[in-house]
C-alpha cells in the first residue's frame, strides 16, 4: 500500500501513500522477528497493556512459538485473543495454504461481485486481511 497512488505532493516517498495514511491513520506499529529471544519481553510487555490480541498464522504456530493463547494468558487474565486463518482453524481445509484472492474464491465472493460484462471484482483487500471466514474468537 505504500507504494500505491495518490502521493501527497506527488512525492512517491513510502511515507506519502495517501491510500497508506487512510488506512493506518492512528496507528501505532513495531516490527520484531518473533524468532529471536530479546523479543519476548517486548510482547509480554504488549500483551499486559492490550485488551485485544489478533493472530492470523497458520492453524497452531503461535502455539509452537510460544505465543499463543494460554501463553498469553498467563500474562494478562483479561486478555481477548483472535485466532484468524484463512481456511479456519479446524475442518477440512484448514491445513491448506493460501493467500488473500484464495479466500475469497473458497466463501464465493468473487464469483458473485462484478458487473455482467467482466470478470469477477472481489474485495481483495479486506476479504482475508481485516475479516476472516475462519476467524474464531477465544478468552
Amino acid at each position: 500500500m505504500r507504494t500505491v497512488n495518490p502521493f501527497v505532493d506527488e512525492d512517491a516517498h513510502p511515507d506519502n501513500s495517501v491510500g497508506y495514511g487512510v488506512y493506518n491513520a492512528g496507528k501505532r506499529s513495531l516490527s520484531l522477528d518473533l524468532s529471536k529471544p530479546e523479543s519476548r519481553p517486548v510482547v509480554e510487555d504488549l500483551i499486559r497493556w492490550a485488551d485485544i490480541a489478533i493472530e492470523s498464522w497458520a492453524p497452531g504456530a503461535a502455539e509452537r512459538m510460544g505465543y499463543g493463547c494460554e501463553a498469553f494468558s498467563a500474562v494478562n487474565p483479561r486478555l481477548i485473543m483472535l485466532s484468524s486463518s484463512l481456511l479456519g482453524q479446524s475442518g477440512p481445509y484448514s491445513s491448506l495454504a493460501g493467500v488473500r484472492i484464495h479466500g475469497g474464491c473458497h466463501c464465493r465472493l468473487l464469483r458473485d461481485h462484478g458487473l455482467g460484462d467482466r470478470g469477477p471484482a472481489g474485495p481483495y483487500g479486506p476479504c482475508t486481511d481485516s475479516w476472516r471466514r475462519g476467524s474464531s474468537w477465544r478468552r
